[in-house]
């Protein structure tokens, strides 16, 4: 009965999160990170995952939210494939946005602690159909659509590094 309660509330969670149109339209950036988080979140709590999250709340964006949620739902769910194969005790993901005095742009990073991305792959990660994934978890695609909805779509950048403990995916908008 748990599971069927739980398959429910996720059935729910992806309508509230795929409702609206695909029209262009000024969101703001909080709001959205927080809606797709509450997507994954009981899967990060129930692996003690502790998600820190520091989003400036003023923040808006001029785009696709749909299209830009699917992006930030991609970027984590890959976080919790690298947690999952890699077996991360006491996994953080931590999320940060601000407003580059600079340029003006909208910075969004992603950073995880689940050991990065070898160097012998990293150019290719953005790649379509590249997956480090058995064939039957992964497409290869989720990396690739990401980098033309922010890229294509948005007119942004988004880059992964590697971190010390872990990656850091940056999207610029």
């Amino acid at each position: 009965m748990k599971e069927l309660l739980y398959l429910s509330n996720t059935i729910d969670d992806f309508k509230v999160f795929y409702s609206g149109s695909n029209d262009k339209t000024r969101f703001n950036l909080s709001d959205t990170i927080h809606r797709v988080l509450s997507v994954m979140l009981d899967y990060f709590k129930s692996r003690k995952v502790n998600i820190d999250i520091d989003i400036d709340r003023m923040i808006n964006i001029d785009g696709y939210v749909n299209e830009f949620s699917q992006v930030v739902l991609n970027l984590l769910t890959n976080i919790r494939d690298v947690f999952e194969k890699r077996q991360v005790a006491n996994g953080v993901v931590k999320i940060v946005s601000y407003r580059r005095q600079d340029t003006g742009k909208v910075v969004l990073t992603i950073t995880d602690n689940g050991g990065g991305i070898h160097d012998d792959i990293m150019a290719r990660v953005f790649d379509p159909y590249f997956t480090t994934k058995d064939k039957a978890r992964g497409t290869g695609l989720g990396l690739y659509i990401s980098k033309v909805i922010i890229e294509n779509n948005m007119h942004g950048t988004i880059t992964a590094t590697n971190t010390p403990e872990g990656c850091q995916l940056r999207i610029e908008l």
